[in-house]
This record gives C-alpha cells, structure tokens and sequence, in this order.
C-alpha cells in the first residue's frame, strides 16, 4: 500500500465511518418531545412529556428537577406525566429523557425543558395597594382584591378587567381603625400557561387612618398557586355569601396548631382526673 492509499483509508476510518453513525443516530430527530406545565395547587406542578413522530412507543421516562429532584415512569407509551413541589418562584430547568422502543428499534431521547415559576407581592402606599407578578414576561388575566374585618365580614371587592396586565392598583376607601383581612388574586394566562395566584395579608389601620401591612412572623410566605377555575371558584363564593374566603386568613396554621394544643391539654385533664378517682 503506497502512501497516498494509505492517506485515503486513514481519512475515511477518520471521519467516513463517524460519519455514518451519527447519520444513524439523527433518525431520532425525527421523534420530538414536547414538555408542558400546569398548576396542581398546593405548590404543586404538573408535568406533562409527549413523544411526537411515532405511535409504536413503549418505554421508560425520567424527569430530573433542577438537578435531584427526580422520577421515572416506567413501561410507559408515548406520553408520560410527573408531579413535582416548587415552593421557590423562578428559573427552573426539567431534564425529562425517554429510553425504549420507538417503532421498530430501540432508542434514546433527552429534552431540556427550562421554564419559570410566577410569584404575587403585595405593596401598600399611602391609601392605595398595589399587586404584582414576578418572572411573568407575559401576563394577561383578571385581578381580585378583597378586603374583611376579623370575623370574616366582607369590607370591600373590587375585580379588573379579564385583559389586565401584570400589575394592578386600587384606592381603599376610607377604613376605621383596627385590622382587617387582605385577599389578593389573579387568575389568567402567565407566559403562555394558565395559572391561578392568590395571598393573604393582614392589614392594619392606626387612630390617624394610615395604613399598613402587618409583618409577618416568618417572613414573606409565597402566594398560593393553583389552577384559575379554583381561584375564580373562591371569588364566587365570596360574592354569594358575602363572607372572605378562608383561604384569606393570614395564619391558618397557627390557629390550627391552636386547637390541637387545646385539645390535646383537656384530653390529659380528663385522663388526670380518670387516675385520680381510681387511686
């Protein structure tokens, strides 16, 4: 073999033979996974990955959040769906791969899936409140603001428009003095998904009229998310029996954990005084 065969073959081993694999390989563009999201509420998300270009699938699906956490789904066609708890808005990135049968051979398929988690603040400014979305580049929905007394009693409720963008703003009408219950919503359309939002302060008013949000013990707790109807669900129930919505109470669990210790203490009372009479 002279030098100029050998320079030939070396060139095709090279980068002919590479080349044919990876021609064999790129049969797997024409499978596409398509990634979506959907609030489940409770700071729960859902996941949904389907696998487009062929019918004849089976095989197991993996889906990794931002890195650990994770959960295959295993033996499974050409659409899968996994749940996962996001309590911090922003960023995210889900890696989701499918590995089994695609038609009449075997493969491998990875998506990359980055998307961003939406979060509601309330401010306060003088006689006015004002609400807004965060990591929401395009927002379009309806705004609701209820405002009620300790009890419960409905004050005041004000919606938007159902086209209002990521900020809304209201002036309160003139309060008395004392605390009432903040109800912030928003349900609609946050980059392209549909998503409800809601948050509960409690708002202050001095003997001079000034308003003020009440701090919180443990800091600033993230809105609750859940799907729109669910919001839009609560808003009517206020409306009809003219009450705040529950979920409006800015420390459930405290009043909860309130009542287990009640209970728990007149349970040990009753057991105290079952041994005193036996002895």
């Amino acid at each position: 073999m002279n030098r100029w065969h050998f320079f030939l073959l070396s060139f095709f081993l090279l980068f002919g033979i590479p080349s044919a694999v990876f021609a064999t390989s790129d049969e797997a563009a024409e499978h596409v996974v398509k990634v979506s999201h959907r609030p489940a509420g409770e700071g729960k998300w859902v996941f949904t990955a389907t696998l487009e270009g062929e019918e004849n699938v089976r095989g197991d699906w993996s889906f990794v959040l931002d890195g650990h956490d994770s959960t295959t789904v295993e033996y499974e066609g050409g659409q899968a769906q996994a749940k996962f708890s996001i309590t911090s808005p922003g960023k995210h990135q889900l890696n989701v791969s499918f590995e089994g049968q695609l038609g009449d051979r075997t493969g491998r398929l990875n998506k990359e899936y980055i998307f961003e988690i939406p979060s509601l603040s309330v401010k306060i400014d003088g006689s006015k409140i004002s609400a807004d979305l965060h990591y929401a580049e395009n927002a379009e929905g309806k705004w609701s603001f209820a405002l009620g007394t300790e009890s419960g009693e409905m004050v005041e409720l004000r919606e938007s428009p159902s086209n209002h963008g990521p900020r809304f703003v209201k002036n309160l009408a003139e309060l008395k003095p004392g605390k009432y219950h903040l109800f912030v919503a928003f349900r609609g359309k946050i980059n392209g998904v549909e998503t409800g939002l809601q948050k509960s302060r409690t708002l202050q008013v001095d003997e001079q009229g000034r308003l003020t949000l009440a701090p919180l013990e443990k800091g600033e707790a993230p809105a609750v998310t859940t799907a729109p109807e669910k919001v839009a669900q609560v808003i009517e129930n206020s409306k009809q029996g003219g009450k705040l919505p529950k979920t409006a109470t800015p420390h459930p669990t405290h009043a909860l954990i309130g009542l287990l210790l009640l209970l728990g203490g007149w349970a040990l009372f009753k057991l105290h005084r079952k041994q005193t009479a036996v002895s």
